[in-house]
C-alpha cells in the first residue's frame, strides 16, 4: 500500500499524466513527489524485510519421542508450518506433508498449491540444510518430499517440469544481472554467474551460457531455456561417466 500510495502521489504532480496541474506551486510539487518516491522505495523495502523475516521463520525439529526407532522419522519429523499452508495446527509431520503433497499432485488444479507450498518454505529448508547439523538431515527429508529425493535426480538425467518451472519463476524478469532470488536458485543447481564488461555468463562446470547485460523481460524464457539446458547436459555427463 505504501509503494502504491507513493507511485501515486508521484504521478498525481506530473501534468503530462493527468493533463492538468494539481499543485502550481513547483517547490510544493517537488516536495510531494520525494515524499511518494520515499513512500515507494519504503514500500518496497518492506516486502522484502517481509520476505526475509518469513525464510528466517522456517524451521523443522525431531521432537525426540522414541528416539533411535527405525523409520520413526514420518511420524516424529515437523515443519513449523508458520503460514498454515498444510495444517491448521500450524505444524505438520513428515507423514501428513508428504501425505498432503502427493494428494495435491494427483489433482490438475492441485499443482498451484504445491507451487504455494514450495515458495513459501524450499529456500528456508535449503538454508537449513547449508548450515548443516541435525536439522540439515529433517529439513533434506521435507524438501525430498517437495523436489524429489537426491537419489531419484541422480539417477534421471532430465531435468523435471518443476524443476523448469523453478527456475522460470525466478527468472520472471532481468534486470541485467540476477538478483538474490535467482542467484539462490542458481546455486542450489551448482551454476555460478559470472559477471563481464560485455554480457554475462552462467556456468555450470565446464558447460557456459552467455546472457546479455542489458535488462529485458524478454530475456527471462531464453535464460530459462538455457539454463534448463545446461542442467541437462551436464546430469547426462555425470551419468556417462559413472557407467565408464
Amino acid at each position: 500500500m505504501l509503494a502504491i500510495l507513493g507511485i501515486f502521489l508521484v504521478l498525481v504532480t506530473v501534468p503530462r499524466f493527468t493533463g492538468f496541474v494539481v499543485l502550481g506551486d513547483s517547490s510544493l510539487r517537488v516536495s510531494v513527489q520525494v515524499i511518494g518516491l520515499i513512500l515507494f522505495i519504503g514500500g518496497i523495502f518492506l516486502m522484502i524485510s517481509q520476505k526475509e523475516d518469513l525464510e528466517s521463520q522456517v524451521d523443522v525439529y525431531d521432537d525426540r519421542v522414541r528416539k533411535g526407532l527405525k523409520g520413526k522419522e514420518r511420524t516424529h519429523y515437523f515443519l513449523v508450518d508458520s503460514e498454515r499452508s498444510v495444517s491448521n495446527e500450524g505444524r505438520v509431520s513428515l507423514g501428513e506433508f508428504e501425505r498432503q503433497i502427493a494428494s495435491y499432485r494427483k489433482d490438475k488444479e492441485g499443482s498451484e498449491y504445491v507451487e504455494v507450498i514450495r515458495s513459501t518454505y524450499a529456500l528456508g529448508l535449503h538454508k537449513i540444510v547449508a548450515r548443516g547439523g541435525e536439522k540439515a538431515e529433517i529439513a533434506r527429508a521435507f524438501l525430498n518430499v517437495l523436489e524429489g529425493s537426491e537419489e531419484k535426480q541422480e539417477e534421471d538425467t532430465s531435468i523435471s517440469f518443476d524443476e523448469k518451472r523453478e527456475i522460470k519463476n525466478a527468472f520472471r524478469g532481468w534486470n541485467g544481472t540476477p538478483n538474490r532470488e535467482q542467484l539462490e536458485v542458481c546455486r542450489k543447481y551448482g551454476i555460478n554467474y559470472e559477471h563481464g564488461s560485455n554480457s554475462g555468463k552462467f556456468r555450470l562446470g565446464h558447460y557456459s551460457r552467455p546472457v546479455s547485460l542489458t535488462p529485458s523481460h524478454e530475456a527471462s524464457s531464453g535464460i530459462t531455456r538455457d539454463l534448463a539446458n545446461m542442467i541437462r547436459e551436464s546430469r547426462e555427463e555425470d551419468k556417462k561417466k559413472k557407467a565408464s
